[in-house]
C-alpha cells in the first residue's frame, strides 16, 4: 500500500500555465501561447499586476490593441497601463516605453496601446497593467493582442494571445 503526502506551497506570481492545447490558426501566436506574469492571480484581488509579454517582431510596432473575452469582468485603468522593454539580465532595469496614448473602448472589450514612437522591429516589449481588480470567477481567460505598424497601408495582425489563468490558490 502507497500513500501520496502533497505539501502545498505559496505562491506570489504566477505565469504562463506549462500545458495548453492549441487547435488551428495560424502563425506563431496562435501555435503557442505568450507568456504572462500575474503578480498574485486570484479572483477578485483589487490590486494585481498583469505583465502581458509580446515576442520581437519583424516589423516595427506603431500600436498594438489587446482584446478580453466578454466574460472577462475585470477593472483597469488608462492611466495604470504602460508599455516597457524587460531588462536584459537579472541585475538589468526595466525600461518604460513612452507612450502617446492608452485608449479603452468598454464595448469592444478592447485597450489600444499607442507608443509615442514606433517600437523597433526585433524589441521584445510587454504591456504592463497595475492596479486591476481580478475577475470574480476562477477560469482561464484568451487574451488577444494585435499591432499594427507604420507605412502607408496599415497592416493589422496577430502578435500574442495569453490564456490568462486566475485561480484560487
Amino acid at each position: 500500500m502507497a500513500i501520496l503526502l502533497g505539501v502545498p506551497t505559496v505562491s506570489q506570481a504566477q505565469s504562463n500555465p506549462g500545458f495548453s492545447f492549441i487547435w488551428g490558426g495560424d502563425g506563431p501566436s496562435q501555435k503557442s501561447p505568450a507568456n504572462y506574469v500575474l503578480e498574485y492571480g486570484t479572483p477578485g484581488h483589487l490590486n494585481d499586476r498583469y505583465r502581458l509579454k509580446v515576442q520581437p517582431q519583424s516589423a516595427p510596432v506603431e500600436s498594438i490593441t489587446i482584446t478580453f473575452p466578454d466574460y472577462y469582468d475585470g477593472k483597469f485603468r488608462a492611466s495604470n497601463i504602460r508599455l516597457i522593454q524587460p531588462a536584459k539580465s537579472r541585475k538589468g532595469k526595466t525600461t518604460v516605453i513612452p507612450l502617446k496614448a492608452v485608449k479603452l473602448s468598454q464595448d469592444r472589450r478592447q485597450v489600444q496601446i499607442i507608443p509615442e514612437t514606433p517600437i523597433p522591429a526585433k524589441i521584445q516589449f510587454a504591456a504592463d497593467f497595475s492596479k486591476v481588480v481580478n475577475p470574480s470567477e476562477a477560469r482561464t481567460y484568451r487574451i488577444y493582442a494585435s499591432i499594427t505598424s507604420p507605412g502607408d497601408i496599415l497592416l493589422n495582425r496577430k502578435a500574442a494571445v495569453w490564456n490568462l489563468k486566475i485561480s484560487e490558490q
